[in-house]
Order: structure tokens, then C-alpha cells, then sequence
């Protein structure tokens, strides 16, 4: 596991942002395929990927890939398209990503990271408040990870989740602080901690609504019987 520190700034606050995202899987034809991407060929795929990415990432920004960025191995193509990214991009190993081939791609930008990521984050408010967030970023969703009761998060990839549609894992039940930052639910764009922290919010909501409707029930059952 390997701890990274950043610093970033808040809604309104000039400076760098950060971004999250997973399987794009640049060069994979079948991708579009199975999970239903609206284009026809990989390199209609990728020349979209590229720009979305750009659309909303600056140079100075932070972005975190949570695993499968290529389908190809090959050093050379791989550093062609990282080459029209912007930003310091943060790799970390998804289960088709060939690790020898991104290492051997010479960008002082690109930091190739373990399976499992502690992120800490020093976030400063419009007013100069500094706000302190923890992330465990994996490829993987994790059943339990570092300080989850206390608010971590984990952010994850490869289920290919969908709006409206759970992935390829239905079964999983996950905690409100969880996130696939997959393309495929993103509308094949990285999200923005802004965008992630209103999300997480409207599921922490969630949870302790039901929690105390649960709780209620349970006390209803208990004093019925």
C-alpha cells in the first residue's frame, strides 16, 4: 500500500483540482461492445476518451486512474495517447493493465502507483479553511478499508457500472462512501472531488434515513412480539 499527499483547491479557489476514473480501456474493441459504448470503432473510442479528458482537466490538475487505462501493451502507443493528457496522472494496476510496458513510457507526469492507494488530501476553502480528506483507491471495491467508519473513502473501477444500471457485479452491496469512477457510469469523462463529494452526501443522507426507518420497524416487530 503507498500513501500519496496532495494539495488542492476548493470550489472557487484557484489552483489545482483532482479527478478520478478507471477503465477506459483505450485499444479494446470488445469494450464497446459489452458494455455498450456509443461508438463504433476504438479509435472513434479513444479520439472521444482524449477529448472528454481535456474538456475538463487542466494541466496543473491531479488525476487518478483506478486501473484498466489500456488494452495494448505496447510502450509506444501507450505513451502516444498519455501524451495528449493533460495533467500529473496518478496510475494504479487494474487486472488488464501490462505494468512492464507503462514503466518503460518517459513522462516525469505519469507516477505509476501500488494496487492500493492511501490518498490524503489538504483541500482549501474560499474562506482559508483547510478541509482533510482520506481516500483508499483501488481497482477492486474493497469489503472494509482504512478509517471507513470514520468517513474515508473508497473509489474504485471494474464493476462498469452504469446510470441505472448496477455493473457486472449486481450482487455487491456497497457503503454510502463508496464510488466506481468507471467511464462507463461518468459518461466516459473523469469526475471532479466536487462533483463526488454532492454524491456522497445524497448517499450519507440516504443511509441514515433508512437507518432510523429500519430502526423504527425493528422497534415496532420488537414491541408487537
Amino acid at each position: 500500500m503507498q500513501n500519496i499527499h496532495i494539495q488542492i483547491a476548493g470550489y472557487g479557489v484557484e489552483g489545482p483540482n483532482m479527478f478520478f476514473t478507471s477503465d477506459p480501456h483505450y485499444g479494446h474493441r470488445n469494450v464497446i461492445r459489452f458494455c455498450d459504448r456509443p461508438y463504433d470503432d476504438v479509435k472513434e473510442m479513444s479520439t472521444s476518451l482524449i477529448n472528454n479528458w481535456n474538456s475538463v482537466v487542466g494541466d496543473d490538475d491531479y488525476v487518478f486512474v483506478l486501473g484498466d487505462l489500456f488494452w495494448f501493451n505496447d510502450s509506444h502507443s501507450i505513451k502516444r495517447v498519455l501524451s495528449q493528457l493533460k495533467g500529473k496522472i496518478f496510475i494504479i494496476p487494474g487486472n488488464h493493465d501490462k505494468m512492464e510496458s507503462y514503466y518503460r513510457v518517459d513522462d516525469p507526469r505519469i507516477v505509476i502507483c501500488s494496487d492500493i492507494v492511501n490518498l490524503f488530501v489538504e483541500e482549501t476553502e474560499a474562506d482559508g479553511t483547510i478541509k482533510h480528506h482520506q481516500f483508499v483507491l483501488s481497482h477492486y471495491p474493497q469489503a472494509t478499508w482504512t478509517h471507513r467508519e470514520r468517513g474515508a473513502y473508497n473509489l474504485f473501477g471494474h464493476i462498469h457500472s452504469k446510470a441505472g444500471r448496477d455493473g457486472f457485479d449486481q450482487d455487491l452491496i456497497l457503503h454510502w462512501n463508496q464510488c466506481d469512477v468507471g467511464v462507463d457510469f461518468w459518461n466516459y469523462t473523469p469526475v471532479c472531488w466536487e462533483t463526488l463529494k454532492h454524491k456522497f452526501d445524497t448517499q450519507k443522507q440516504f443511509k441514515y434515513k433508512y437507518e432510523r426507518l429500519f430502526k423504527m420497524i425493528r422497534q415496532i416487530i420488537k414491541d408487537f412480539f
